[in-house]
């Protein structure tokens, strides 16, 4: 089966030297190499316009099935421990069973999709704090910059900044929650920080240790920002939160 893709000419050495520069300090993409090799392409994957709107609507329909697995999990408790799910998760969630999933304010998965001798195929789906806003967004504008006869797609990034920033007002703290020691997440919520504080927004890059959770609320104590965020975004792994967060209060920080 033929591939729906073309693969477009690479760019001259110079410009490659220049986005690759650009990608690091203006995109934070800090891990552009792994041994002696970038992590990044100096070509372009140009995909037809009806192939990628066919990707774009499997990658809806599966989202609605992540969504509706979720809600059923939540209904049923005794699935769980089948599940391998951390004590405290089970708890958790047993004590929510009876309740509506909270409506996150801005959700994002990625289906990690592949071209095969069958068609398209998945292998996983990063349902919880995916990455790849920076690849697929600020990388992408800056190789089109050379090619500007094709479109791209929409910017990911972009539009989840977008969704986070309309919750509050101009001035309000928001919160990037994330593993701090892991340089490959910090970079992430760098780059969604610029791109609010672009918006208005005062975005202060936090550890979960650094919330404070008061009849339901949180409350930023550290020794570099104090305050009330209006808005928290968590790129920290559910599984991972036992271990760093009481959860006593029978319910997750959203």
């Amino acid at each position: 089966m033929k591939p729906p893709w073309s693969i477009g000419d690479r760019l001259r050495a110079d410009d490659w030297a220049s986005v690759r520069m650009r990608a690091m300090f203006d995109c934070c993409k800090w891990d552009i190499q792994s041994e002696d090799h970038c992590v990044l392409a100096d070509f372009p994957l140009i995909l037809e316009q009806e192939e990628w709107e066919s990707v774009a609507a499997y990658a809806e329909t599966l989202t609605q099935e992540v969504l509706a697995a979720e809600r059923e999990l939540l209904r049923r408790p005794d699935l769980h421990r089948v599940l391998g799910l951390p004590e405290e998760i089970c708890d958790v969630s047993r004590k929510n069973a009876n309740e509506e999933a909270a409506a996150a304010t801005a959700r994002v998965m990625r289906f990690d999709f592949h071209f095969t001798s069958h068609g398209w195929c998945i292998s996983e789906v990063n349902a919880d704090v995916p990455g790849g806003f920076i690849e697929s967004s600020g990388f992408t504008q800056l190789m089109a910059e050379f090619y500007p006869d094709y479109l791209t797609p929409p910017d990911a990034a972009e539009a989840y900044n977008k969704a986070v920033a309309a919750t509050t007002s101009l001035g309000n703290i928001i919160g990037l929650v994330h593993a701090t020691v892991h340089y490959d997440d910090r970079q992430v919520m760098q780059y969604l920080a610029q791109g609010l504080q672009q918006k208005g927004k005062r975005a202060i890059l936090l550890s979960p240790t650094h919330l404070k959770w008061e009849s339901g609320f949180a409350r930023i104590d550290s020794s570099f920002a104090t305050g009330q965020p209006a808005c928290l975004v968590r790129f920290f792994p559910a599984e991972w939160l036992p271990n760093r967060i009481c959860l006593a209060s029978g319910h997750f920080p959203s």
